[in-house]
């Protein structure tokens, strides 16, 4: 009996220690995993929480795990329980590690956490008017919102409308007066902005005043000029005169009481100094390419710089004149797409040579009769345009060489202006002859002996020589040269070049 009692005694441990082991190979199998969640303070960009969990199988959510926490940084930081905050000392990027601790066994999860200011999402937006129609631009944040963002406006008339992921709209008012506009978005993470501006639109703009200097290199111009205001779909408005005195350079206008549809050009015209060429606010050469004005108050910073004559005035070989007819005739246009109607004004074209490069070389005021002379032309390949406001114009080609004069005649027609006659007319040739001109490293000269010199546009001189072949020229800088030396015959001559 007593040897029985031993037998159930060695069986009952064996049992024992069986079930041990397989509850040891279940924990093992199936162990329970800590999970990491947090969250940036929205008054506090640098404050987080931190959240840990322990899940898995079901007897992880019995267990009571000690959670402890490291930050790393410069020093790091060790923190306990299942959430703690956390203040960053600067942005940047975190390496961030939780580890929980039970029956024995520890899970840890890590994660990189990127510390930085949180993306504004507060909502704006711009308004522009024209008559009764206003259109709006809203300045949307990056990161905010998205194709998926509702837009609500509410116009202040009693009209709303909502839109999603377009963020531009327009309204037309039924009536001139000031309404109060506002825009109500949800952003991409939920939030919600609002957002109100006043916005004023009337039947007819005006009168407002428009100002500001005219320039020269960046300076108050001390010469005459002449500043004309034009409407885009109307006539000539007004015009000023600047005196050319010191600090002088400051004009005023005014804009039309009604004008319909409200957009202005500026244009500046130098009465008496070739070194500078007509020129539209916008810093432009051609009406069809001047910045357009919509006033909706008074505007003082209206500068105008004065495109430069990249010519200087030393006497040269050729002349170009013509005549321009047509004045009175109805001319149909179009401005950025927009029809545009004008009564042809002949007194208000300017006429610009261009070189083969399509810059400036000169300008004439047309006379009253509608002539014009262009002079002190080097040889070269040229052409000729005329600039009148709303009366579209195309470059006539003409040329210079061996001394000549060209006439381009011009006539207003019913869709712009017009080549009617071009024609040259060879008078004395120059005694110098300077080839390739314009040129680029080297010229040779023909038509002056022994030794001459190069000047540059302001009479300095800048080269030596007395071999009138293969001049290098690379050293000069880009612009306009005077050679000067003696013919065979002992006589003084020059001649100019362009080194491009």
């Amino acid at each position: 009996m007593k040897k029985f009692y031993k037998n159930v005694r060695i069986i009952t441990t064996i049992i024992l220690l069986g079930l041990a082991s397989i509850q040891t190979t279940n924990a093992q199998v199936l162990p329970c995993q800590v999970n990491m969640f947090f969250e940036q303070s929205t008054s506090n960009s640098n404050i987080y929480t931190f959240n840990a969990t322990l899940t898995g199988d079901s007897v992880c959510g019995m267990y009571n795990p000690q959670f402890t926490w490291v930050i790393y940084g410069n020093p790091n930081t060790t923190l306990t329980g299942s959430q703690v905050n956390y203040t960053f000392p600067q942005t940047g990027t975190y390496f961030v590690c939780v580890n929980a601790s039970y029956q024995g066994m520890v899970s840890t999860k890590c994660d990189t956490i990127l510390v930085q200011p949180p993306v504004g999402c507060t909502l704006n937006f711009t308004s522009s008017t024209q008559g009764l129609t206003a259109s709006f631009s809203m300045i949307v944040p990056p990161n905010c919102f998205d194709s998926t963002s509702v837009y609500n406006w509410n116009f202040g008339d009693g009209n709303n409308a909502t839109v999603t992921g377009i963020t531009n709209i327009s309204h037309v008012y039924s009536a001139s007066a000031t309404y109060q506009v506002c825009l109500t978005a949800t952003t991409a993470n939920g939030q919600t902005s609002n957002s109100c501006n006043s916005v004023t639109v009337s039947s007819g703009q005006g009168p407002f005043n428009l100002g500001g200097m005219v320039l020269a290199n960046g300076a108050c111009t001390q010469d005459t000029v002449m500043v004309e205001l034009y409407g885009l779909n109307n006539n000539h408005y007004s015009s000023t005169y600047l005196a050319g005195l010191q600090d002088s350079c400051f004009y005023a206008l005014m804009t039309a009481l009604i004008a319909m549809p409200s957009q202005y050009i500026i244009r500046a015209t130098p009465m008496n100094n070739p070194a500078y060429i007509p020129t539209y606010f916008g810093d432009v050469l051609f009406w069809g390419d001047a910045t357009v004005i919509n006033p909706m108050e008074n505007l003082w910073n209206l500068n105008i710089n004065l495109l430069q004559n990249i010519y200087d005035t030393i006497p040269a070989l050729g002349t170009v004149s013509g005549t321009i007819t047509g004045n009175g005739v109805s001319v149909s246009s179009t401005f950025n797409g927009n029809p545009i109607n004008t009564t042809f004004n002949v007194t208000a074209s300017r006429v610009i040579v261009l070189n083969s490069l399509g810059q400036p070389v000169g300008f004439a005021i047309v006379n009253p009769d509608g002539s014009f002379s262009i002079g002190n032309l080097p040889a070269g390949n040229y052409s000729l345009r005329v600039d009148n406001p709303k009366v579209p114009s195309t470059p006539i080609p003409f040329t210079i060489s061996g001394g000549n004069t060209t006439t381009v005649n011009f006539a207003a027609t019913a869709s712009g202006i017009a080549a009617v006659t071009s024609s040259g007319n060879k008078i004395k040739a120059q005694s110098v002859q300077i080839v390739p001109n314009p040129a680029n490293n080297q010229i040779s000269v023909d038509g002056i002996s022994g030794e001459f010199e190069i000047l540059d546009s302001k009479g300095r001189s800048v080269l030596r020589s007395t071999s009138a072949q293969k001049i290098d020229i690379s050293n000069l800088g880009l612009g306009i040269f005077q050679i000067r030396g003696l013919s065979k015959e002992g006589k003084s001559v020059s001649a100019r070049f362009i080194k491009k």
